[in-house]
C-alpha cells in the first residue's frame, strides 16, 4: 500500500510537468470543467475510490486526472487509499485460494 499511495502522490503534483494538462484542456474543456466541479465536491473522493477499486482501468489516470483538475489531495489519497485496500484485499484474499486449489490439484 506505501508503494501505491507514494505514485498516487507523485502523480498528483506532477501531473502539470507531465505535458498533457494543456493539450487536455485545450481539447475538452468543458469535460475538464464537469470533472473538476465533480472531483472537488466532498463525494469525489467516493468517485476516486470507485475508480481505484475496479481492477480493468489504471489508478494512475484518476491520480493523474486530479492533479491536473486540481481535486484537493486529502480527498484523492483518501478515496485512493479506499478503493486499493479493498482491491488488494481481494486480491489476497483470491490469491490464496486459487494458490490452494493449484497445489491440491497437483
Amino acid at each position: 500500500m506505501a508503494g501505491i499511495i507514494f505514485s498516487a502522490t507523485l502523480l498528483y503534483f506532477f501531473a502539470e510537468k507531465m505535458g498533457f494538462g494543456e493539450y487536455l484542456k485545450r481539447k475538452y474543456p468543458e469535460k475538464i470543467n464537469k470533472i473538476q466541479q465533480q472531483l472537488n465536491k466532498p463525494q469525489g473522493k467516493w468517485m476516486v475510490a470507485a475508480w481505484a477499486w475496479f481492477p480493468f482501468i489504471p489508478t494512475d489516470i484518476i491520480c493523474y486526472v486530479a492533479g491536473l483538475v486540481k481535486m484537493r489531495y486529502t480527498l484523492m489519497i483518501s478515496g485512493i487509499f479506499l478503493g486499493e485496500s479493498i482491491l488488494v484485499s481481494i486480491y489476497l484474499y483470491l490469491g490464496k485460494d486459487i494458490l490452494s486449489s493449484i497445489l491440491t490439484i497437483n
